[in-house]
């Protein structure tokens, strides 16, 4: 059985990741770097001098991920948690893609 405080915890990091990916984006002197992998379809911010490597979702990422679901005539799909996306651009990607 999960405990409370695990299931808050967990709850928080994905908070925290979603709130450092826009802030890592908008900040290019943090050092992070954007990069699109093309072959699993995700987007990725990388850290040279920290070694960190964070991969997200974003509009394009999404796009492919839909029309794959699509394609495959898979019944939909599956998001951890949407928390960064203010101005629903994500959910607009999705539903525009899914349901042209």
């Amino acid at each position: 059985m999960v405990q409370i405080k695990d299931l808050i915890l967990k709850i928080l990091d994905i908070l925290i990741t979603a709130i450092s990916v826009n802030i890592f984006l908008k900040n290019p002197k943090l050092g992070y770097r954007y990069y699109y992998d093309e072959h699993a379809e995700a987007a990725v911010l990388y850290n040279q001098k920290n070694r960190e490597y964070i991969s997200f979702e974003d509009k394009r990422s999404l796009k492919a991920k839909a029309e794959y679901a699509k394609k495959h005539g898979l019944g939909g799909v599956f998001g951890w948690e949407i928390t960064s996306d203010a101005n629903n651009e994500l959910i607009s990607v999705l539903d525009s893609t899914l349901n042209p």
